[in-house]
Order: C-alpha cells, then structure tokens, then sequence
C-alpha cells in the first residue's frame, strides 16, 4: 500500500471565530494524505484563540502559534512558512485562510498533479464563489478557459494562497531569501515558481476542490470594482516593488530568456519601457487592467 503524504497546512488566523472551525474540520477530514495543521493566529480580538486551542487539546494534529504583535496576512503566512525552513519531516505544504472549505480531495487531487510534473513545483487551483453559508452563488473566482500564459503571472496574481500546495523542495527554495517590505505572499511564491530556473508551476482551472467563502469579513476576496482596481496604491504594495524584490533575492535564478522582461518590469518608471510592455503583451481579458495601469505608471 502506498504512503500517505504528509502534509504540513499552514493557517492565518485573525478574528476568524465565524467560520474557522467548519474550516479546520474540512482540513482535518482530507482523504489519502497524513495532514497536521499550523495555526499562526495575529493577535485576534475574539473567540479564535480560545477555539484553537480546543482544537489543539483534542487533536494532536492541530498547533497553534500566538504572533506577539500583529503581523498582517501577508508576513503571517510568509513567516509561518519560515518556521519550517529547515523542516524535512513533511512531503508537502498548503496555505489556508481560516474561512473557506475544503473539499475532502482538496489536497491529494494537487498531490497527484505534482507527482506528475517533478519536484520543485507549485500548484494552485480556480475556486468555486460561496456565500457565507456556503451556498454556490454559481460563479468561480476565475474564468473555466483561463490558461496560464507567459507575463500574466509577473505582471498580475494568478495565485490564490489558500490553493497554494507545495512540495518540499519549493518550499526549500521560497525559503532561502526572506522578502522584507512586500505584499502577497501568493503573488511572491508564483513569481518563484514561474521564473526560478529549476522550478514548476501548475494551473488547475478546475473549481471543485475549494469553496471560496465571500463574506463581510474577507480580508480579501473577489473584487470587480474598476475604480478599485485603478486606484494608486502604495509602494510597498505595488506589483512594480514586488518584482523589484523578486529580482533582488532570485535574479541570478531567473532564466536568460526572462531576464530583459525583469530589468523591464523593474523599471516601469522608464516610459520607453512602459510602451514596450504595453505593445508586447497580448490583449486579453486577464491583463487589460494591468496594460492601463502600465501606461499610467500605477504599476
């Protein structure tokens, strides 16, 4: 018979006392994989920690982590990541936020997906859009068709963290440089696995094996709002300062053919080279936004 995977899950907890434990329990329900749960909480004001620890008391599956100081989701999955940096008791590794549900082959349906490109990869999946009480609102976060091409991930977040599975060796390699001073833990990790040398990235267009929570609360969820999407955003947050430092820790990763997109990318603050991106990159639905926001050096 074969080995279960094990995989090490880890969760970012803040105020989550609502739907966290529908959450946990779907974790802990998952089929064909050996799962142990690493609940990395930032301070929260309600019932979360209390919950956590009813979990942790019962199931040795479960541990919590209390940050001293509030982190924001971003570091709190980045830094609980690290916590396993020199960790090789583990096959692989997920994110999960602390309102969705997982479907019971949530992980082993990645797992397998994995196997089948190598080690070193990434995989993340579409989503399928829930209410609150996990009633479909009968759409997914992306698009049935939407393939993975060649600029959409250095230029937009194709990654939903909380479908991140990860084998050992890529989350040896995110974890040999630490990223002061980004945004997205989700967006950091695809730039690794699409532009490392040596590593693999894997799109799943299916939607079937997470439920996508959409709430008052979300910390981040789907968002059509156009005006939203071209709102000036802060340095730190922006795309350009992410490539910056994806640059900066891996650019002697990054493969010849990609480089001159990088130098590019970085220095959005050249006209020359905002025309350039902008007349390259294929027009298609995924990156009109960006393509605007190139021209408008809101990048």
């Amino acid at each position: 018979m074969k080995k279960e995977p094990k995989v090490l899950v880890v969760m970012s907890t803040y105020n989550g006392e609502k739907f966290m434990a529908e959450q946990i329990d779907s974790i802990l329900a998952q089929k064909d994989v050996a799962v142990t749960i690493h609940i990395f909480d930032d301070c929260s004001k309600d019932k979360t920690q209390e919950i956590a620890r009813e979990y942790e008391k019962k199931d040795k599956r479960v541990v919590l982590h209390v940050n001293e100081k509030n982190k924001n989701f971003t570091y709190n999955f980045i830094d609980g990541l690290f916590t396993f940096k020199d960790e090789q008791g583990y096959d692989y590794y997920a994110f999960s936020d602390q309102d969705d549900f997982w479907v019971e082959d949530k992980l082993i349906s990645a797992i397998n997906k994995i196997e089948e490109v190598g080690s070193c990869t990434l995989y993340s999946s579409n989503l399928k859009l829930v209410d609150g009480e996990l009633k479909p609102l009968d759409a997914n976060l992306m698009d049935l068709n939407y393939v993975n091409k060649k600029y959409d991930v250095a230029c937009k977040n194709v990654v939903t963290g909380c479908t991140a599975v990860f084998d050992n060796d890529f989350k040896n390699l995110v974890t040999e440089k630490y990223p002061e001073n980004i945004y997205l833990h989700d967006h950091w990790i695809a730039l690794i696995a699409n532009y490392t040398e040596g590593s693999h990235f894997i799109y799943d267009s299916c939607p079937d094996h997470i439920l996508y929570r959409q709430h008052g609360n979300n910390q981040i969820g789907e968002n059509k709002n156009i005006g939203k999407k071209l709102k000036k955003k802060s340095e730190i947050r922006s795309t350009r300062n992410l490539v910056k430092r994806f640059v900066e820790l891996f650019g002697d990763k990054i493969s010849e053919e990609d480089k001159p997109l990088f130098e590019k990318l970085a220095n959005t603050d050249k006209l020359k080279n905002r025309f350039c991106l902008f007349f390259k990159m294929k027009k298609n639905n995924y990156l009109s936004i960006f393509r605007i926001k190139m021209l408008l050096n809101n990048y």
